[in-house]
């Protein structure tokens, strides 16, 4: 509040006396010269300032100098003088640090002073006082004066002797003034110097230097060791001065690269929000848009002195400033990730990919290398980000971005290591499509609605040839075409021998595993003189229907059919089994005719509808309507990590699958709706009784197609734990496999592993269920037949062949649920109890608690794992 009153006293100079006062003698005497009313006033423009003061001026003051001499002239007398003040300067002692720092000591005591200070003027507050501020108990009393009507400079009245030294010449006593002159007044040398001169308080030696100091001022070695107090105290301000231009710099940098920061997060907010909507190239510029600002932000800060924030960085107390560097960069990468990704995307709708080649179109493996590019450049910015992230100090950012950036944080390891795997996907696919060689697979059509181990029943297979990306040629027929030109006699598993005496192509997916099915079927392949093929791809009906979904229908004219996801499973059948050319005996053309036009319609919505088919695609790998097996061993370890291989999966404790095989049962099972209920329960000595409920109702009785009517045939079976015993089992129908031949007499040769099976087959004679080994579990088959419109529920209990730690504190128990590969799911239900010496403290997510049980309603769409954990009661 006091500073304005005391800033004004700190440039008055109007004369006063030693007590203080006002000199209002003195006052008169020069107001006649120094009033500064102009009655005739020149034009501002035109006036000039005289620096230098007149002589008769003086001589009123009675203050002209006694000689004065040219300096000009006294430096020419005597040309070779040297000026060299230096030694002379250090002979007197140095000042030490205490010397220095008073003078900071003074300027503390004097902020102090004027934050203190209230009063509107501050004319008697003597350079003495402000030294001794500190130690001071009660503040100076204010001198109240007569205020005068006039404030200008003043000039003391007490004459001064001065004894000149070398001073400025006046060859012209007359001047008027009117022209400037820039030479000035040597500095005299006073002998009775006043202890105080008020009005310049603030510029004295007592001020700057201390009282002690003051009063040797003018002594030769107090003036040097003062002086060079003062230089030191000078050096040390002035050396911070750079440093505080900096760290303004850095400041205004600061908030420059804030803004940057914050306009470049809301672009990654609207990428965000165009991936959402499909709009990859809206998202890609949005994407550009953030790192150009990020790019701004971090250029903003090493603009300002990048050097001097990463020194800052590394000290102890500033990991704010390293994080929101790193946050910076992190963002940066991100948005350049984000860029790359979507870019990849967009290559997809930028071309229109035509499998068969052609030109003026990009093949799908020439797009596949360019995406390779942008995924390996978006994964490298992916590293640098997760490494600046892993480097960022939450704690030191704002608390309104810290929630945001510890579910980054926590992401980031997961997209880079997803990222990378898509790079080793890419890497794979091109394998695939014959980037490096050419191939050849056997396709194999699996028809889900008479169901089979592996998907279906494989009435039509195909031939597919790639090269570079493009299909090269694609042979499809029937099956039964290739099985007539079989010349091997194999004996086929018993429950086939039921409506076929040899095993070909047609009924090789015997195995639920499907690479040991696939094996089968490249075997039968290539003796009915078809070629030695690289690997199998399955497809069930599913597969073609979901993308009939996204393509919209297929005009088949030549038919008289629009086919479309509703109607191509039925109106198919009905062309290969009812309606074809019998003359031609073709009736598969219809699958051959479609298959062209069905993949130039997927290279269109690759254009348009990627993620989509790319969605559904995965989708059908989960559910396991897409099967495939290579016989190059990289490549299959490959599809066994991504879950795509179709095998009989390990369990470490529990385990089921349910598998059926419609065996001379038509189509039925496309009108078979199944429920399966499990449950475990575990016993006070830690073993498990299972008990698993198999509920089949056939919808079929009324449909217009008359495969759809028929009485369901299945050989069911159920795999479960190796060394699983059957307790009792119900529902089943009680039938012998019995051989239609002699295979021995007949010449037919065994198949390992079906004599593998046959080895260990033991028959439980009380319910006629077959119990054997096969993919490393234990096997319980039965037949089982439902006819249209009824339901037939089929249970197995059993125990399993472990226990489990009742007296342990963290008892671990699992449960795998395999979904039979190609089949349209099940509904599902399970439940888990123990007995009384056991709490659970950990159960899956989505189970439902009750006292000594657990229970889930779900479906087996796909496979499903269930962790539990259990702890001794007492």
């Amino acid at each position: 509040m006091g500073y304005r009153f005391v800033f004004s006293q700190m440039f008055d100079v109007r004369p006063r006396t030693l007590s203080g006062d006002l000199d209002l003698e003195k006052i008169k005497k020069i107001e006649a010269f120094l009033d500064l009313k102009i009655d005739d006033p020149v034009p501002q423009s035109q006036r000039i300032i005289n620096l230098r003061p007149k002589l008769k001026h003086l001589e009123i003051l009675n203050e002209k100098p006694e000689q004065i001499i040219s300096i000009v002239p006294a430096i020419t007398k005597n040309p070779r003088r040297k000026i060299d003040f230096w030694p002379e300067f250090f002979e007197s002692n140095i000042p030490d640090e205490s010397e220095i720092l008073s003078v900071f000591d003074i300027i503390e005591a004097t902020e102090q002073l004027l934050k203190e200070s209230e009063a509107e003027t501050a004319y008697s507050i003597p350079i003495k006082n402000i030294i001794e501020a500190k130690e001071r108990t009660e503040p100076a009393q204010m001198l109240e004066v007569e205020e005068q009507k006039f404030d200008f400079p003043q000039i003391e009245e007490q004459p001064l002797e001065i004894k000149t030294e070398q001073t400025l010449s006046f060859e012209n006593e007359n001047l008027s003034g009117r022209e400037p002159d820039l030479s000035f007044w040597s500095r005299a040398k006073l002998d009775n110097q006043p202890e105080f001169v008020v009005g310049n308080q603030f510029l004295t030696p007592e001020f700057l230097l201390g009282k002690q100091t003051a009063e040797k001022s003018f002594r030769w070695g107090a003036k040097k060791k003062s002086l060079l107090i003062f230089l030191a105290a000078a050096l040390i301000i002035f050396s911070f001065i750079p440093l505080f231009g900096w760290i303004n710099k850095i400041l205004i940098a600061k908030n420059n690269a804030l803004n940057s920061g914050f306009v470049a997060y809301q672009a990654l907010t609207l990428a965000k929000d165009s991936l959402e909507k499909a709009e990859y190239f809206k998202a890609e510029e949005n994407f550009k848009n953030a790192y150009n600002y990020f790019a701004a932000a971090d250029s903003q800060i090493s603009d300002a002195g990048g050097w001097l924030v990463s020194i800052l960085e590394k000290l102890p107390g500033f990991s704010y400033i390293s994080s929101r560097t790193r946050l910076i960069k992190a963002g940066q990468d991100m948005s350049k990730a984000g860029q790359d990704f979507t870019a990849m995307i967009g290559l997809f709708q930028k071309s229109e990919i035509n499998f068969y080649g052609g030109e003026n179109k990009n093949s799908l493996l020439d797009i596949i290398l360019q995406a390779r590019n942008y995924l390996e450049s978006g994964l490298g910015s992916l590293i640098s980000a997760k490494q600046n992230l892993d480097e960022i100090k939450i704690s030191a950012l704002s608390s309104q971005i810290q929630p945001q950036m510890v579910i980054i944080s926590d992401k980031m390891p997961q997209i880079t290591e997803s990222a990378a795997l898509a790079l080793d996907w890419i890497d794979k696919f091109m394998e695939i499509l014959g980037n490096q060689k050419a191939k050849k697979y056997l396709l194999v059509f699996q028809n889900n609605a008479e169901a089979r181990a592996t998907g279906g029943f494989i009435g039509t297979y195909g031939l597919l040839d790639l090269d570079q990306g493009q299909i090269k040629n694609l042979f499809i027929d029937g099956i039964f075409n290739a099985d007539g030109q079989l010349r091997e006699k194999i004996i086929p598993p018993p429950p086939i021998q039921k409506i076929s005496t040899a095993w070909s192509m047609h009924d090789a997916n015997w195995f639920a595993d499907f690479p040991t099915s696939a094996q089968k079927l490249m075997w039968f392949c290539e003796k009915t003189g078809g070629p030695t093929v690289d690997g199998v791809i399955s497809l069930t009906p599913t597969v073609i229907e979901n993308l009939l979904e996204l393509t919209g229908p297929i005009d088949m004219p030549e038919y008289e059919v629009l086919l479309n996801a509703q109607n191509f499973a039925e109106i198919t059948q009905y062309k290969v089994e009812v309606d074809y050319n019998k003359e031609l005996n073709q009736p598969k053309k219809i699958l051959t005719d479609f298959a062209p036009k069905f993949m130039e319609k997927i290279g269109q919505e690759l254009k348009n509808n990627n993620l989509e088919i790319l969605k559904i695609i995965n989708q059908a790998f989960k559910e396991k309507h897409i099967l495939v097996y290579f016989s190059e061993p990289e490549l299959q370890e490959f599809v066994k990590k991504q879950g795509w291989a179709g095998e009989i999966l390990p369990a470490q404790q529990d385990y089921f699958s349910v598998v059926n095989a419609n065996i001379n049962g038509y189509k039925t099972d496309k009108m078979i709706d199944e429920t399966i209920k499990h449950s475990s329960q575990i016993l006070e000595d830690g073993s498990i009784i299972d008990t698993l409920e198999i509920i089949r109702h056939h919808l079929g009785g009324n449909s217009q197609f008359d495969w759809f009517n028929k009485v369901n045939s299945d050989y069911l079976r159920v795999y479960l734990p190796k060394g699983s015993q059957l307790i009792w089992v119900s529902g089943q129908t009680k039938e012998e496999n019995k051989s239609p031949i002699d295979y021995q007499a007949a010449g037919f040769r065994s198949d390992s592993d079906v004599a593998q099976e046959e080895q260990s087959l033991k028959k439980d004679e009380a319910s006629g269920t077959d119990i054997f080994e096969e993919s490393g579990k234990t096997v319980f088959g039965n037949w089982v037949y439902v006819s249209p419109g009824e339901t037939v529920t089929l249970i197995y209990q059993y125990r399993l062949p472990f226990r489990v730690d009742i007296f342990g504190k963290d008892t671990d128990f699992s449960l795998l649920a395999q979904k039979q590969s190609g089949s349209p799911g099940s509904k599902f239900e399970t439940e888990i109890s123990w007995s009384q010496n056991l709490q659970a403290i950990s159960l899956p997510g989505g189970f439902n608690q009750d006292a000594g049980k657990t229970n889930l309603q779900t479906d087996l769409t796909q496979d499903r794992l269930f962790n539990f954990k259990f702890s001794n009661a007492k």
